[in-house]
């Protein structure tokens, strides 16, 4: 078998694997695990600005072999972009631990797909009230997270 057929087949297999864990999960649980606002000295947001998402995800099986916690961390930078500098002028992070029901032990492969799909699937609500409220607490009520957009891994 040449090595193109070989990734091509554990790729299949992976999906096959994922497809059947998506299957027998169920959501348990949403809780917030810590959270971080920084409002950076400015009353109101700047005119003109550029607002940065980055994301951190990883979990953790629990010796009770029918869970496990999948974590997902949102940090937003909002920077006035009028300034030479790009001055960062406000900081939000909040990571969430989503507690599911699994038969099937998560692996680092599964894992891999999940992180990409379901997790930000059931987290993202969540990251756009709490950014939309915890911004709208600073008197900056403009500020919501857009629509999450699923990659789709490549099956090829």
């Amino acid at each position: 078998m040449t090595t193109d057929k070989k990734i091509n087949t554990d790729r299949k297999q992976i999906f096959t694997e994922y497809n059947n864990f998506i299957k027998q999960i169920d959501l348990i649980d949403i809780r917030v695990l810590t959270a971080k606002i920084d409002n950076l000295g400015c009353e109101e947001l700047p005119s003109s600005n550029r607002i940065n998402y980055t994301t951190e995800s990883w979990y953790e099986n629990k010796e009770k072999q029918s869970e496990f916690h999948a974590f997902q961390r949102y940090n937003v930078t909002i920077k006035d972009i009028d300034k030479k500098n790009r001055k960062k002028v406000a900081g939000l992070s909040v990571t969430f631990c989503v507690i599911y029901s699994s038969k099937i032990l998560m692996s680092e492969d599964l894992f891999t797909i999940f992180a990409e799909s379901n997790l930000p699937i059931n987290t993202w609500p969540y990251f756009r009230e709490f950014t939309h409220s915890s911004f709208s607490r600073m008197g900056w009520v403009k500020i919501v997270a857009p629509a999450y957009k699923i990659k789709r891994p490549s099956r090829s």
